[in-house]
Protein backbone atom coordinates (compact mmCIF):
# COMPACT_ATOMS: atom_id res chain seq x y z
CA UNK A 1 0.00 0.00 0.00
CA UNK A 2 2.82 2.27 0.65
CA UNK A 3 3.98 1.67 -2.80
CA UNK A 4 0.64 2.59 -4.19
CA UNK A 5 0.43 5.68 -2.09
CA UNK A 6 3.87 6.78 -3.18
CA UNK A 7 3.02 6.28 -6.81
CA UNK A 8 -0.17 8.29 -6.41
CA UNK A 9 1.71 11.08 -4.76
CA UNK A 10 4.27 11.06 -7.52
CA UNK A 11 1.64 11.19 -10.21
CA UNK A 12 -0.22 13.98 -8.39
CA UNK A 13 2.93 16.01 -8.00
CA UNK A 14 3.80 15.49 -11.66
CA UNK A 15 0.27 16.62 -12.56
CA UNK A 16 0.73 19.67 -10.35
CA UNK A 17 4.03 20.40 -12.02
CA UNK A 18 2.46 20.05 -15.43
CA UNK A 19 -0.41 22.39 -14.52
CA UNK A 20 1.90 24.94 -12.98
CA UNK A 21 4.32 24.71 -15.87
CA UNK A 22 1.46 25.21 -18.30
CA UNK A 23 0.24 28.27 -16.40
CA UNK A 24 3.75 29.66 -16.05
CA UNK A 25 4.33 29.01 -19.74
CA UNK A 26 1.17 31.03 -20.54
CA UNK A 27 2.32 33.91 -18.34
CA UNK A 28 5.79 33.80 -19.83
CA UNK A 29 4.37 33.68 -23.33
CA UNK A 30 2.09 36.69 -22.65
CA UNK A 31 4.96 38.69 -21.17
CA UNK A 32 7.12 37.85 -24.17
CA UNK A 33 4.32 38.84 -26.55
CA UNK A 34 3.79 42.10 -24.68
CA UNK A 35 7.50 42.88 -24.80
CA UNK A 36 7.51 42.23 -28.52
CA UNK A 37 4.55 44.59 -28.99
CA UNK A 38 6.22 47.30 -26.91
CA UNK A 39 9.53 46.91 -28.71
CA UNK A 40 7.82 46.83 -32.08
CA UNK A 41 5.86 50.02 -31.43
CA UNK A 42 8.73 51.93 -29.82
CA UNK A 43 9.91 53.44 -33.11
CA UNK A 44 6.46 54.60 -34.13
CA UNK A 45 5.81 56.03 -30.65
CA UNK A 46 9.10 57.92 -30.74
CA UNK A 47 8.34 59.30 -34.20
CA UNK A 48 4.85 60.38 -33.21
CA UNK A 49 6.23 62.16 -30.13
CA UNK A 50 8.80 63.89 -32.32
CA UNK A 51 6.10 65.00 -34.79
CA UNK A 52 3.91 66.38 -31.99
CA UNK A 53 6.89 68.27 -30.56
CA UNK A 54 7.79 69.69 -33.98
CA UNK A 55 4.19 70.78 -34.61
CA UNK A 56 4.08 72.48 -31.23
CA UNK A 57 7.37 74.27 -31.87
CA UNK A 58 6.17 75.44 -35.30
CA UNK A 59 2.93 76.75 -33.77
CA UNK A 60 4.76 78.66 -31.04
CA UNK A 61 7.14 80.08 -33.65
CA UNK A 62 4.21 81.30 -35.75
CA UNK A 63 2.61 82.89 -32.69
CA UNK A 64 5.87 84.64 -31.85
CA UNK A 65 6.20 86.03 -35.36
CA UNK A 66 2.61 87.32 -35.31
CA UNK A 67 3.15 88.95 -31.91
CA UNK A 68 6.38 90.55 -33.12
CA UNK A 69 4.64 91.88 -36.23
CA UNK A 70 1.83 93.36 -34.13
CA UNK A 71 4.34 95.04 -31.82
CA UNK A 72 6.21 96.48 -34.79
CA UNK A 73 2.93 97.88 -36.17
CA UNK A 74 2.21 99.50 -32.81
CA UNK A 75 5.70 101.00 -32.69
CA UNK A 76 5.33 102.29 -36.26
CA UNK A 77 1.99 103.92 -35.51
CA UNK A 78 3.35 105.54 -32.36
CA UNK A 79 6.40 106.82 -34.26
CA UNK A 80 4.12 108.39 -36.89
CA UNK A 81 1.95 109.93 -34.18
CA UNK A 82 4.98 111.32 -32.35
CA UNK A 83 6.40 112.76 -35.58
CA UNK A 84 3.12 114.40 -36.52
CA UNK A 85 2.73 115.75 -32.99
CA UNK A 86 6.19 117.28 -33.14
CA UNK A 87 5.47 118.89 -36.50
CA UNK A 88 2.16 120.31 -35.31
CA UNK A 89 3.70 121.51 -32.05
CA UNK A 90 6.49 123.33 -33.87
CA UNK A 91 3.97 125.10 -36.11
CA UNK A 92 1.76 125.96 -33.16
CA UNK A 93 4.68 127.23 -31.12
CA UNK A 94 5.84 129.44 -33.99
CA UNK A 95 2.35 130.88 -34.45
CA UNK A 96 1.84 131.48 -30.74
CA UNK A 97 5.21 133.22 -30.41
CA UNK A 98 4.12 135.67 -33.14
CA UNK A 99 0.93 136.71 -31.28
CA UNK A 100 1.26 139.90 -29.25
CA UNK A 101 0.37 140.05 -25.58
CA UNK A 102 -2.71 142.24 -26.22
CA UNK A 103 -4.00 139.75 -28.81
CA UNK A 104 -3.48 136.88 -26.40
CA UNK A 105 -5.51 138.69 -23.74
CA UNK A 106 -8.24 139.45 -26.29
CA UNK A 107 -8.38 135.78 -27.36
CA UNK A 108 -8.59 134.70 -23.71
CA UNK A 109 -11.47 137.12 -23.12
CA UNK A 110 -13.22 135.78 -26.24
CA UNK A 111 -12.85 132.20 -25.00
CA UNK A 112 -14.30 133.14 -21.61
CA UNK A 113 -17.22 134.96 -23.30
CA UNK A 114 -17.92 131.99 -25.57
CA UNK A 115 -17.92 129.59 -22.62
CA UNK A 116 -20.36 131.88 -20.81
CA UNK A 117 -22.63 131.99 -23.88
CA UNK A 118 -22.09 135.70 -24.56
CA UNK A 119 -21.25 137.19 -27.95
CA UNK A 120 -17.62 138.13 -28.46
CA UNK A 121 -16.25 141.39 -29.79
CA UNK A 122 -15.00 139.56 -32.88
CA UNK A 123 -18.47 138.16 -33.61
CA UNK A 124 -20.06 141.61 -33.20
CA UNK A 125 -17.50 143.12 -35.58
CA UNK A 126 -18.15 140.41 -38.17
CA UNK A 127 -21.91 140.99 -37.95
CA UNK A 128 -21.33 144.72 -38.26
CA UNK A 129 -19.10 144.26 -41.32
CA UNK A 130 -21.75 142.15 -43.04
CA UNK A 131 -24.37 144.79 -42.25
CA UNK A 132 -22.14 147.60 -43.54
CA UNK A 133 -21.43 145.74 -46.75
CA UNK A 134 -25.08 145.16 -47.56
CA UNK A 135 -26.53 148.45 -46.31
CA UNK A 136 -25.42 152.00 -47.15
CA UNK A 137 -26.63 153.29 -43.77
CA UNK A 138 -29.78 154.89 -45.18
CA UNK A 139 -31.75 151.68 -45.46
CA UNK A 140 -30.83 151.19 -49.12
CA UNK A 141 -29.18 147.91 -49.87
CA UNK A 142 -26.19 147.97 -52.21
CA UNK A 143 -26.29 145.20 -54.77
CA UNK A 144 -24.30 144.56 -57.88
CA UNK A 145 -27.26 145.61 -60.06
CA UNK A 146 -27.40 149.10 -58.54
CA UNK A 147 -23.64 149.50 -58.83
CA UNK A 148 -23.80 148.69 -62.55
CA UNK A 149 -26.70 151.12 -63.04
CA UNK A 150 -24.68 153.94 -61.46
CA UNK A 151 -21.59 153.25 -63.61
CA UNK A 152 -22.60 152.72 -67.24
CA UNK A 153 -19.00 152.07 -68.39
CA UNK A 154 -18.52 149.16 -65.98
CA UNK A 155 -20.28 146.74 -68.35
CA UNK A 156 -18.10 147.68 -71.32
Amino acid sequence: MTKNKNSQEASTSSNNQTASSVSSNAVTDSVIALNQIVLGSAASTAMSTMYVSMAHAAGVGAQNSVATQQHMNILGASAVAAGCGNLLWEGLRDNVSKITLNDRIKYLQDIIAISAGKPTDGAAKEEGNEKDASDDGKGNANTDDTAEDKNPTAGE
